[in-house]
């Protein structure tokens, strides 16, 4: 969940805290001080402390730096396309391509204005670096790592896909710290993300295993325990046609992951390509 939506719905404020959050909401743009919100809210220090701890924040600066960050991200973006239902019933066909086209174009604007490069450029390092690279992903997921998996093997890197043979448990007991492990959800609520992280926890307690979290979740257990992340705006948020945004979002993510990991070796990856399909048109 976006933090703004978090803000917005949050049953379990008190009375200041909730008059905290409608005022920064009310006024985004002044850069106040802890104190200076304090004042302007009738509240107290601990107030906000408490409010931003209820958002999943240890205090008021790492929230801030984040809720600016949100806001500035959604300035300039003029939606004009429901990602979970970008056309509807009895919608010509033409409407329908225009719908489409939007929500990507959309799409793109918002990845590119919440992606950083240094997570990027570490992601590839992880990978490259990596003994073997293990893959946490179901579902549609699944595919869309698939095909990252793909591309990847042309540079010699092969990727696991944990969920395909059901064989979680060994995997997570064979890992090791130079291995690298990616998981990639949404919302990360399947039950079965929190079991393998559990179970990778528990075999390798003292082992720091480098980790890489792809989702719109920041709040969740196992995004606060990564080494890395990259969180996509949250969009898709009730019955969806289909989950255009979420796999559009990481198929550009890994698609930029790829490209970085490549460009490392640009000429050794370009003649291994070429090799690859000279072999293919025998």
């Amino acid at each position: 969940m976006s933090l703004i939506k978090q803000m917005r719905e949050e049953t379990s404020f008190s009375e200041g805290e909730r008059q905290i959050a409608e005022y920064l909401l009310t006024n985004p743009w002044e850069d106040l001080t802890i104190r200076q919100l304090a004042e302007r809210t009738y509240t107290s220090n601990a107030t906000i402390i408490r409010m931003c701890r209820r958002l999943g924040y240890e205090g008021f600066r790492p929230f801030k730096t984040d809720f600016i960050k949100e806001m500035e991200s959604n300035k300039y973006l003029a939606e004009s396309v429901n990602y979970d239902q970008p056309f509807r019933e009895k919608e010509g066909i033409y409407d329908i391509i225009r719908s489409m086209g939007t929500l990507y174009k959309e799409s793109v604007d918002l990845i590119l204005k919440n992606i950083k490069e240094k997570d990027i450029l570490e992601i590839s390092r992880l990978i490259m670096n990596a003994r073997r690279v293990y893959i946490y992903a179901i579902g549609d997921s699944m595919i869309t790592a698939k095909a990252f998996a793909n591309k990847l093997m042309k540079l010699d890197i092969y990727p696991i896909m944990v969920y395909e043979a059901y064989e979680d448990g060994a995997v997570s007991y064979n890992i090791s710290k130079e291995d690298c492990i990616i998981f990639l959800s949404y919302s990360l609520g399947a039950s079965n993300f929190m079991k393998s992280f559990r179970m990778i926890k528990k075999q390798h307690p003292k082992q720091h295993i480098p980790m890489v979290v792809i989702t719109s979740n920041r709040n969740h257990l196992i995004t606060k325990s990564a080494s890395c992340t990259v969180i996509i705006p949250e969009k898709e948020t009730g019955y969806k046609i289909g989950t255009f945004y979420s796999q559009f979002a990481f198929g550009f993510i890994f698609d930029t992951i790829y490209s970085v990991i490549y460009a490392q070796n640009y000429r050794s990856n370009t003649e291994r390509k070429w090799n690859i399909d000279k072999l293919a048109d025998r």
